[in-house]
């Protein structure tokens, strides 16, 4: 069950520092916030399509997670659905959609990163 969730617009104030791909200092401004019943936090980016931009964004927010999982001592995630996969799973739930997506670690990537587990 979600207890929390919210839209976050810009307006919000909440952003997440990356560097471009030319080195430029900039603000990424992740689409949702989701608290859960376990008490886990989820940074949620919806995408239509992916280009370099999308990499350093993920990877920072990636970073911001475990960053605020640290300080702060409650467990921050990061799920990026693209569109394509959402039309497909079409997930009845939130529990349903982070089901569907397999958190790999830095080790195996580089950079973790949610990857589609289904076909």
């Amino acid at each position: 069950m979600l207890p929390a969730f919210a839209k976050l617009p810009i307006q919000f104030g909440f952003s997440i520092q990356y560097t471009d791909k030319v080195v430029n200092i900039r603000h990424y401004y992740p689409n949702f916030v989701v608290r859960l019943d376990d008490g886990k936090h989820w940074v949620v980016e919806t995408k239509g399509r992916e280009n370099i931009q999308v990499v350093l964004k993920d990877a920072a927010a990636i970073n911001w997670c475990e960053r605020a999982t640290e300080l702060t001592e409650t467990e921050w995630n990061y799920i990026k659905v693209l569109q394509k996969d959402y039309e497909e799973l079409r997930p009845s739930d939130f529990e349903e959609l982070i089901t569907a997506f397999h958190i790999l670690t830095k080790k195996q990537t580089g950079i973790r990163a949610t990857k589609r587990l289904w076909h």
